[in-house]
């Protein structure tokens, strides 16, 4: 970070960029919530166990799985807050990846010690899991971060902690998935205070990039929760339950950048019949190569439900 720092023919100590000012606003406060909001990760879970008693979980293997992939998406978030810490030119949208990177930073050890108490290793993710945080960790355009990282690992990892404190878990669990979950939705609303206005100044073959590669990221995500779906199921909650939410947040999450944009993002439709083709036929296939295909297609180009228009479903 440094060195491309050194790199620049000028440093501007307070670059200005062209964010509205509701944004910049909006931006400002995540930042001042981020720098309010610091804390230990060994005395916030000290205090959890005091307060709730050891943490523990009735599929500790299958947890510690889903845990590592956490701390994976993390650790991947952390880089890259501090990446865009560099590369966005208002003031306002650095403070608030620059307090995403602190919140990361606690993250990935908060989880580091959750495992180690629950006598689990750190394991590397599934392939899929893994392609999709190094392809989001490994890009160097700023709008593809930002996507990748307020609209894929963000509302994943959200999804996980919600989840997570209905099933079979201890109480102290619980306090910790929502201690987590707290802080993923201000990440999610970094996001959305940078990204419509960033990618309004795109030209339409870079939307049309991006638009795809984000699906393309879904996909392979959907992949990953194939992969994951011993682990998932022996937690106590089905696949497609996952599968549910984090498509709908998605969803909503491209609906309102569509609507803030004024012109689309992301093809809804297009979005839709690729992931239902994708569920068919990772989900339904019954060994016979041709009927699942057919099948798939068909529930592809099957007539779509309405879209969502409920309230924030975070």
């Amino acid at each position: 970070m440094i060195r491309r720092l050194l790199r620049r023919k000028h440093l501007d100590p307070l670059p200005a960029g062209d964010l509205p000012p509701l944004a910049r606003d909006r931006l400002a406060k995540i930042w001042r919530g981020g720098a309010n909001d610091g804390w230990d990760p060994v005395q916030v879970i000290d205090k959890i166990v005091a307060e709730h008693g050891p943490l523990s979980a009735e599929a500790p293997e299958a947890l510690g799985i889903l845990l590592s992939l956490a701390l994976w998406e993390s650790a991947a978030a952390w880089e890259i807050s501090a990446r865009l810490a560099v590369d966005l030119p208002a003031i306002e949208a650095r403070l608030a990846v620059t307090a995403q990177a602190h919140d990361e930073a606690r993250h990935v050890m908060l989880l580091k010690e959750t495992l180690e108490r629950l006598g689990q290793p750190v394991s590397t993710p599934p392939p899929a899991a893994l392609r999709v945080i190094q392809q989001v960790h490994r890009t160097r355009d700023p709008s593809r971060a930002l996507t990748g990282l307020h609209l894929m690992l963000e509302p994943t990892a959200l999804t996980f902690y919600r989840l997570m404190q209905s099933k079979a878990v201890s109480p102290g669990l619980v306090a910790l998935f929502r201690t987590l979950e707290d802080t993923e939705v201000r990440h999610i609303s970094v996001g959305l205070g940078i990204l419509p206005d960033r990618v309004r100044g795109l030209s339409r073959v870079r939307k049309a990039d991006l638009a795809a590669w984000q699906l393309r990221l879904f996909l392979t995500e959907m992949r990953g929760l194939k992969q994951l779906e011993p682990h998932v199921r022996a937690l106590g909650f089905q696949p497609m339950e996952v599968l549910r939410l984090g498509h709908s947040k998605q969803l909503f999450v491209v609906d309102l950048l569509t609507r803030d944009l004024g012109d689309p993002v992301v093809a809804s439709r297009l979005f839709n019949r690729a992931v239902e083709l994708r569920r068919a036929l990772d989900w339904e296939a019954d060994g016979d190569a041709a009927r699942t295909l057919t099948n798939a297609l068909k529930r592809a180009l099957a007539p779509e439900e309405p879209a969502h228009t409920g309230p924030l479903p975070w």
